[in-house]
């Protein structure tokens, strides 16, 4: 029985892309969120000291939020341990259950193009995930490519390729139902809203890649959600 970690050198290639990824998303969120608060036709006005204090405040705490989610993202990584058995691999990291596979359960192993090895069971939720900075990846890999073939990823759908998209389509649906009052467009955006906010919710609770303190905050989203339905509610039924 055999048992890797991820290598200390690639955490500086992780800790990249991971804030490639979520620094454009900061910045649509706070222009959005800005631009919600000052063109709100019911906001009063408000002086540039004001506004000027207020964008130094939300840029501080999102780099806060941004440094404690690259610490935590570390200890992730760090806490990575995978274990090749004779019959059997299996999966350990911090805050997440364990998951093992017995060799006759594998169904599909693919590859993305950096190397990452998705290793999937009979059941959906029985996935591992192989990144491609672990020890002896080539090793790995070969002691999985004579269990099954390895398949090249196939494209992903545009929205999971950039979610950028996504998150600008959910933030300008969001301005929509704040600041628009027009009935039909804050029905239809509102509606998509808590469909795709109620979806994202219940796939983060039930996701066995996804640690337990980042499922804690996941009910912060019930909190907007209960926002955007009472929003909703107010300017198509109530007014």
């Amino acid at each position: 029985m055999s048992q890797y970690k991820n290598t200390p050198a690639g955490f500086v290639t992780f800790k990249k892309r991971v804030l490639l990824r979520t620094i454009p998303l900061i910045l649509i969120s706070i222009v959005a969120g800005l631009s919600i608060a000052f063109f709100s036709e019911k906001s009063q006005p408000t002086d540039l000291l004001t506004w000027i204090i207020i964008i130094l405040f939300v840029v501080a705490v999102m780099t806060y939020a941004v440094i404690k989610s690259i610490k935590t993202q570390k200890e992730a990584y760090n806490s990575y341990s995978l274990t090749l058995g004779i019959d059997f691999l299996s999966r350990q990291q911090n805050n997440l259950p364990t998951i093992t596979l017995f060799f006759n359960e594998i169904t599909q192993i693919t590859e993305d193009k950096f190397g990452n090895l998705l290793v999937k069971g009979q059941k959906s939720d029985h996935t591992i995930a192989i990144p491609e900075f672990i020890e002896d990846h080539n090793k790995i890999r070969s002691i999985l490519q004579s269990l099954q073939p390895i398949t090249k990823q196939s494209t992903k759908k545009i929205l999971q390729k950039h979610p950028f998209i996504l998150a600008m389509l959910s933030l300008g649906c969001m301005a929509i139902v704040y600041l628009s009052h027009n009935k039909i467009l804050v029905a239809v955006c509102g509606l998509g809203l808590i469909t795709f906010m109620s979806w994202s919710f219940f796939k983060i609770r039930a996701s066995k890649q996804i640690p337990d303190n980042v499922k804690s905050k996941a009910w912060l989203v019930v909190l907007v959600v209960a926002s955007v339905i009472a929003v909703v509610y107010y300017k198509v039924w109530g007014s």
